[in-house]
């Protein structure tokens, strides 16, 4: 792990966004971890780690309405068809209901896809399900904010 991932990763899970919550506050604190372990791993194209982050049945809605599943997820994270700048999250509201865990969010996108840069700021659902190595998601969808 290089320095600016640490960084990064430090940043996610250090200074939180707006955050309220329902639930086991240890659990709340687990889900937005992996939040941000997930957003760090995208910016950093790091698939070994998004393997751990994300189920197996993942359905991702991204902010076109495209939907796809876990495998074509990875492939357009490492192929590098869509590359994220930042995710920067600025509010977060989690509940948690035994072994599943809801984040409603808002925040603001850098990426490139299909060659365009894109910044836009965006409202999202995550749904993670809480397994064996820990909180993985596998529900997302988002949606861009007119600015």
């Amino acid at each position: 792990m290089n320095a600016r991932w640490l960084g990064l990763l430090l940043g996610y899970v250090a200074v939180p966004a707006a955050v309220t919550g329902q639930g086991d506050s240890a659990a709340i604190r687990d889900v937005l971890t992996a939040e941000g372990l997930r957003f760090a791993a995208m910016e950093f194209a790091d698939t070994v780690a998004l393997n751990e982050l994300i189920a197996p049945d993942l359905t991702y809605t991204d902010t076109d309405g495209v939907q796809t599943g876990r495998a074509e997820f990875l492939r357009s994270i490492s192929s590098g068809a869509v590359k994220y700048g930042a995710i920067v999250p600025d509010a977060q509201q989690v509940r948690v209901h035994d072994s599943i865990a809801v984040v409603v969010g808002r925040g603001m996108v850098r990426a490139e896809s299909r060659g365009q840069r894109h910044v836009f700021r965006m409202r999202y659902l995550a749904v993670y399900r809480r397994a064996a190595q820990g909180w993985q998601l596998i529900a997302w969808q988002a949606t861009r904010v007119p600015t």
